[in-house]
């Protein structure tokens, strides 16, 4: 008997604390349902906005870097101009070396040919 007054009495106290666990569940499960947001499509379609704005603005600025690229593309030579420009002064100054050395050698010759 009195071991089954000792059964007895730890399962009251096992029977009160489970109705006190649920009763605490219940209670969070009230506050969960009372702070629970719950989400309407104008929400959702106001941030799908936000989000389609961000990356139509980053898309356009893609594409006009895309585009200065392309246009430094089309402008680009292979050889600077003042590359051009020099080769052609040298060009140039190495005619008139050939020009003013292959006249006095002319003249050097009839020099030396009347002095003969």
């Amino acid at each position: 008997m009195k071991k089954l007054d000792e059964i007895m009495e730890l399962m009251a106290d096992e029977m009160a604390d489970f109705k006190t666990a649920i009763l605490q569940l219940q209670l969070l499960s009230g506050l969960l349902t009372e702070l629970s947001i719950p989400i309407s499509t104008e929400a959702m379609e106001k941030n799908l906005h936000q989000f389609l704005k961000k990356q139509e603005l980053e898309s356009r600025e893609r594409d006009e870097i895309l585009k200065s690229i392309d246009q430094k593309l089309k402008n680009a030579r292979i050889i600077p101009s003042y590359l051009l420009i020099l080769f052609g002064a040298l060009g140039i100054f190495a005619l008139g070396l050939v020009g003013y050395f292959s006249y006095t050698a002319n003249a050097q010759r009839e020099e030396n040919s009347q002095i003969y």
